[in-house]
C-alpha cells in the first residue's frame, strides 16, 4: 500500500516528485525477490503476477526516469 501510494501521490500532489521513480524502481526489487521466493517455494500460481507487477512498476519507472520526468520540487 505504501509502495503504492508513493508512487500516485508525488505526481498527484507535485510535490517531491523524484520519488515516484524510486518508488517504482524499489517495487521491481521486491517483486524480483517475490518471484524468487515464490520459485523456491514451488508457487507456480504467483509467479505470474510477480511478472506482471514487475513489468508495470519498470515501466512506470522508466517512463518517469527518461520518457515524461515529472516537473516538481
Amino acid at each position: 500500500m505504501a509502495g503504492a501510494l508513493g508512487m500516485l501521490l508525488p505526481g498527484l500532489l507535485r510535490i517531491k516528485t523524484w520519488v515516484t521513480p524510486l518508488a517504482a524502481t524499489d517495487f521491481v526489487v521486491i517483486m524480483v525477490l517475490a518471484f524468487g521466493h515464490h520459485a523456491v517455494r514451488s508457487e507456480w500460481t504467483s509467479l505470474p503476477m510477480n511478472v506482471v507487477l514487475g513489468a508495470l512498476a519498470a515501466f512506470v519507472a522508466w517512463g518517469r526516469f527518461k520518457r515524461a520526468p515529472l516537473p516538481g520540487r
